[in-house]
């Protein structure tokens, strides 16, 4: 389940008033899932040492899976810190397929740089594209 049900969603209705998701529908197809990406701590019980006062942590919720997958990154390096975690949110929660945590990961990285990043990131999929909306300030 998604990290901010109704937070994902006021978002996704402005997108669609705006004809956003509309152009990315015509052009590849319904969205079937989403996904969002937000901050988290880092869970103590893993033991991951702070390599830096810039190593943050994130989280990817989905609203086709009930586990959420953990990943830290060190911002001075933007390496990832090479230990994910897994959080269910049901107790009959599947931890998600490889193909949905090299997403995660993936999205993650494109969407941070040493000037920055926006959080929570939104992300429209389907089986043949994804749209990441990232917030910006102006």
């Amino acid at each position: 389940m998604l990290a901010d049900k109704e937070m994902f969603f006021k978002i996704e209705n402005i997108l669609r008033e705006q004809g956003v998701l509309e152009k990315f529908e015509e052009e590849n197809g319904e969205i079937t899932g989403h996904m969002m990406i937000t901050m988290t701590e880092i869970p103590p019980e893993l033991g991951i040492d702070k390599v830096s006062d810039n190593m943050r942590a994130f989280y990817a919720s989905f609203d086709f899976y009930n586990m959420m997958i953990g990943i830290a990154c060190d911002l001075d390096t933007m390496e990832l810190i090479p230990q994910m975690w897994f959080t269910p949110q049901t107790d009959d929660a599947v931890e998600p397929s490889s193909e949905w945590i090299e997403f995660f990961v993936k999205t993650l990285c494109e969407n941070i740089s040493e000037e920055g990043f926006g959080v929570p990131m939104y992300s429209f999929l389907n089986d043949h594209s994804d749209l990441t909306i990232v917030p910006t300030q102006s």
